[in-house]
Formats: structure tokens, C-alpha cells, sequence
């Protein structure tokens, strides 16, 4: 294993085309492995923190991101669904997104300690 890592991670002078193909694609699978964790961790950390809350409009508006991105579900049914208009959906979206990109910011600054 120690050995196909450093022949993963190592670039060197000599590398043929392929191996610096197969160094290049394990790179980017690596980064986003690592960005899907980090939005995993996001959204785990707003649904505890909506839950903690009790906010019934925070619990929502954590519920519309999780519906639109994750359950690929439309403005109109997730409005059907929560008993809202489409354009409140369209707000919490909003306001979803920006606690999203916070936790998503938090948990990159902590992977850097």
C-alpha cells in the first residue's frame, strides 16, 4: 500500500504520459472525495444545529436546501410539501444557501488546524 502511495503522490521526471494520467486522476478523485465529505459535514452540521434551535422557519429552510439539492425535488413540490408559496421556497433557498456556504467555510478552516 505505502508503495502505491508514493507512487501516486510522487511526479517524477521520468513519469510516461500514463503514469502521470493515473497520478493526475487519482489527484482529482482525492479532491473530490474530500469536497463531498466537506458537504456531508455541512449538511449534518445545519441539521444539528436547526434541530438545537427548535426554529421552525431555521428546521424548514434546512428541509427546502435538503429537498432541492440532495432529493433533486422542484419549487413546486417541495411548496406542495411544506404548505408554502414558490416564491418562500425560493427565500429559504436563499437563506439556506448562505448557512451552507458558512458551515462549508467552518469546515474548511478547521481541516487546515
Amino acid at each position: 500500500y505505502e508503495f502505491l502511495k508514493q507512487f501516486m503522490e510522487t511526479p517524477e521526471k521520468d513519469d510516461t504520459i500514463i503514469e502521470r494520467q493515473i497520478r493526475n486522476e487519482y489527484r482529482v478523485r482525492k479532491e473530490n472525495i474530500y469536497t463531498l465529505d466537506s458537504i456531508e459535514k455541512a449538511f449534518a452540521t445545519y441539521e444539528r444545529e436547526t434541530t438545537n434551535t427548535g426554529n421552525a422557519d431555521d428546521m424548514r429552510k434546512y428541509r427546502v436546501i435538503y429537498s432541492t439539492y440532495i432529493d433533486r425535488m422542484s419549487k413546486s413540490q417541495i411548496a406542495e410539501i411544506e404548505n408554502i408559496s414558490e416564491k418562500t421556497v425560493g427565500r429559504d433557498l436563499e437563506d439556506a444557501l448562505k448557512m451552507m456556504a458558512f458551515f462549508l467555510h467552518t469546515i474548511s478552516w478547521q481541516d487546515l488546524e
